[in-house]
């Protein structure tokens, strides 16, 4: 006996000038996305209209970012801190000096 594999229900959809099949499930899922993005003004309103794992991954993405920019702003941040010590200056001389300028 030959096990078969689960059969899989394509669709397709004209996409910039070519077809693109997906499985009926994932296009349902993106319907369901692009619908959340379009009519959620909040993220709450995102989260209940999105399919779970994209709002999981969209949330996920957003912490990444916001990690990294706090990690440049961290490095902003010593860097201010070494060119206010290479002039012998504190932060609050070299505040006082820029709003005189």
């Amino acid at each position: 006996m030959v096990d078969k594999a689960p059969r899989t229900r394509l669709v397709y959809g004209d996409v910039q000038d070519g077809l693109v099949f997906i499985d009926e499930g994932e296009a349902h899922d993106l319907v369901q996305l692009h619908r959340a993005l379009g009519r959620g003004r909040t993220w709450g309103e995102f989260k209940a209209q999105a399919p779970p794992h994209w709002y999981e991954d969209a949330v996920g993405r957003l912490k990444e970012q916001m990690l990294d920019e706090e990690d440049r702003l961290k490095e902003f941040d010593l860097n201010v801190l070494r060119a206010a010590a290479s002039h012998g200056t504190t932060l609050e001389e070299q505040d006082e000096a820029s709003d005189t300028t």
